[in-house]
């Protein structure tokens, strides 16, 4: 009788104690699901500045951060990036890209960013009254964008200071390049500061002598819709090689 008893103490006492290891489990797990889905986001997600300075653009704030100016209305995008910029959490900020889409934008001028950073610039299509890029535009974002797409179809690449040459080789580490702007000859200039190049997309009529010869990372060079019709004996030689990956 004593014995039977004391089972029934026992299996009561693990009963207690298996009920209260699985409350503190459940417990545990609910505040790791607490701290996942709604703090891990918070710690995710990265820093806009106010919208009201950024107007007309706009800061999104998804798996990535970003800021788009999409709009149809005429705005200084170099005003609204010298104000963010004397923000310090928005400097300190590593965007993932900046979308701009304006037609009514004719230049893009000196120091147009301010001082943000960004992984990625891109102008989109539908840009079509843009002419002018300064290149010192993005002078402090080159220092780390690997990306530069430009896909407006009327830059007038001149002299200083609105050359092509200037302004992509004002990019230290440059991947990606994509600009859709007619270049009348593509010289060996081009390739002073983009050696980390892995692809190129360009409209040229021209190639003089070996302008990828320093891009040793190259995989991919298209070559598109320009009249090309003037090619360098030695145009797609990288380093000692002559690649065949050209489209």
């Amino acid at each position: 009788m004593m014995l039977s008893e004391l089972n029934n103490q026992l299996l009561a006492s693990f009963l207690i104690i298996n009920f209260c290891v699985n409350s503190i489990f459940l417990i545990g797990l609910s505040l790791l699901f607490i701290v996942l889905f709604c703090l891990v986001p918070t710690c995710l997600t990265g820093y806009c500045p106010k919208a009201e300075d950024l107007y007309p653009c706009e800061c999104i704030e998804q798996f990535v951060t970003y800021i788009r100016c999409d709009t149809k209305q005429p705005f200084n995008l170099t005003s609204i990036f010298s104000k963010i910029s004397k923000d310090p959490r928005a400097v300190q900020e590593k965007y993932e890209y900046i979308e701009i889409r304006n037609g009514k934008m004719v230049e893009i001028s000196e120091y147009a960013l301010g001082k943000l950073n960004f992984k990625r610039i891109e102008i989109d299509e539908g840009y079509f009254g843009l002419r002018k890029i300064h290149s010192n535009a993005f002078s402090y974002q080159a220092q780390n964008s690997i990306t530069l797409n430009i896909k407006a179809n009327y830059i007038i690449s001149g002299p200083a200071p609105y050359s092509f040459y200037d302004l992509v080789n004002s990019f230290h580490k440059l991947e990606y390049l994509t600009y859709w702007s007619k270049i009348d000859s593509l010289e060996e200039k081009f390739g002073k500061n983009v050696n980390n190049s892995r692809g190129l997309t360009l409209r040229v009529d021209a190639i003089k002598g070996s302008p990828f010869s320093n891009m040793t990372k190259i995989t991919r060079i298209k070559l598109n819709i320009g009249n090309l019709n003037r090619i360098s004996k030695e145009a797609f030689k990288i380093g000692y090689f002559e690649r065949k990956f050209v489209e």
